[in-house]
């Protein structure tokens, strides 16, 4: 990754914390523009935010020596490593089965373990 580009997206990562890949050129564009930080990424043609995504990818697969790291994988966001040392609360959202075990306890506290056991829902 061209050293230009690192400190763009480390920028992006101080000012808002972790971000999907494919938001970064975005969030670039939107900061640069109201002034909060001081360079944009010159990656032309009709994608830019493509190639910057697909930049980043690549720098961490290769393993190259960037402030930033992979913070989560779905969906993927990166974060700056020193954040990575703090403690990162789960931003996501609730799967079906701990929504179905919630639902279980609430019917087992009501008296109706049984009738989930008929059904096949344990």
């Amino acid at each position: 990754m061209k050293p230009r580009d690192v400190e763009i997206v480390q920028s992006v990562l101080e000012i808002t914390g972790p971000i999907n890949p494919t938001e970064v050129y975005d969030k670039a564009k939107e900061l640069f523009e109201k002034g909060e930080i001081t360079n944009m990424f010159d990656h032309g043609g009709n994608t830019p935010d493509r190639s910057v995504s697909a930049t980043i990818y690549t720098a961490l697969n290769k393993g190259e020596e960037v402030p930033f790291l992979k913070a989560q994988e779905k969906p993927v966001l990166i974060a700056l490593k020193s954040a990575a040392k703090e403690p990162v609360l789960n931003i996501e959202k609730p799967g079906v089965s701990s929504a179905k075990i919630a639902h279980n306890k609430i019917m087992h506290d009501k008296g109706f373990a049984p009738l989930f056991n008929l059904h096949g829902y344990s």
